[in-house]
């Protein structure tokens, strides 16, 4: 079995998905929260960006991937945090989350600044 194409394939399918998604809460939900808009919109462009093997052998590829989960927990905390009901727990902990992507990718960063690679092999 060819993993790589598998994974190309399957990526694809997460980008198409996450832009439906997009798309459905733009001209279907209503109004909705931005961030979740742009939730869903970052997450078909960096699915789709990872879909290429050459943009997943990058070394900036970590970074990408950081600064991903970073802006992605960020978007999160935005959402939860206008939500009604939600504890404060539960929004204190995402955005701990958030803390903690950011510092992961303070890391990264430092590494390929270093060019150190931290991709598994």
């Amino acid at each position: 079995m060819d993993w790589e194409r598998l994974l190309n394939g399957l990526l694809t399918v997460a980008a198409v998905a996450a832009a439906a998604a997009a798309f459905g809460l733009v001209f279907v939900a209503g109004p909705v929260n931005p961030a979740a808009v742009a939730m869903l919109g970052l997450c078909a462009g960096f699915f789709g960006a990872s879909a290429f093997a050459r943009v997943r052998s990058h070394p900036a590829y970590s970074v990408l991937n950081a600064g991903y989960a970073t802006v992605l927990f960020a978007l999160w905390y935005l959402v939860v945090d206008s939500s009604p009901g939600l504890d404060a727990a539960v929004v204190d902990a995402i955005g701990l989350f958030a803390v903690l992507a950011a510092g992961g990718l303070v890391v990264e960063l430092y590494s390929y600044r270093r060019d150190v690679d931290s991709r598994p092999e």
